[in-house]
């Protein structure tokens, strides 16, 4: 339930997008920090044209990764592991905010340079809201060892997401606002 409160905040697409975004970066900058900079960093946005009942939105970037413990506590309402001087994500709820805003299936993928599995959590807050609680089981897929970065696929957009997303003014207003 707590999800699906977080999920009528106010925040319009773009922002969610943006909050993304603001991840991303924060994981470029981490390692940057870690003297492990990411040579061309790159954050790819793959948005929908169409409504339809199979539309998704996938965020993608080149970034260093997560553990699979990061993973996990990364999709936790409320936690955060940056450092209110050096990052722009501080408090935790953006990501839980705008994963619910978006949509009501949310996956999401990542691994680490060297690592031989994608690791991976699904968030379907329909079956959380039904099955009453908020154990959502990790899932891993084969990584070559030169892969690293993260995914978020946003499936079963939200009516209304999907009618902004799909707007092109509100789509070339966004691009220019991101």
């Amino acid at each position: 339930r707590v999800l699906q409160v977080l999920g009528d905040y106010d925040f319009k697409p773009w922002q969610c997008l943006a909050e993304f975004i603001d991840n991303s970066v924060d994981g470029f900058l981490h390692a940057k920090r870690s003297d492990n900079a990411i040579e061309n960093p790159e954050v790819k946005i793959s948005l929908l044209t169409q409504r339809n009942e199979g539309s998704r939105v996938t965020i993608k970037d080149n970034g260093p990764g997560m553990s699979p413990e990061t993973l996990e506590r990364s999709c936790k309402a409320g936690w955060s592991g940056n450092n209110t001087r050096d990052n722009l994500g501080l408090f935790g709820v953006g990501f839980n905010i705008s994963t619910a805003r978006l949509s009501l299936l949310t996956t999401i993928l990542t691994t680490q340079r060297g690592s031989t599995e994608w690791h991976g959590m699904r968030i379907d807050l329909r079956k959380l809201q039904d099955e009453g609680h908020f154990m959502t089981p990790h899932f891993s897929r084969p990584a070559s060892a030169e892969e690293h970065g993260t995914e978020i696929i946003l499936e079963r957009l939200k009516t209304d997401q999907l009618a902004w997303l799909t707007n092109p003014q509100n789509r070339s207003n966004m691009k220019k606002k991101l």
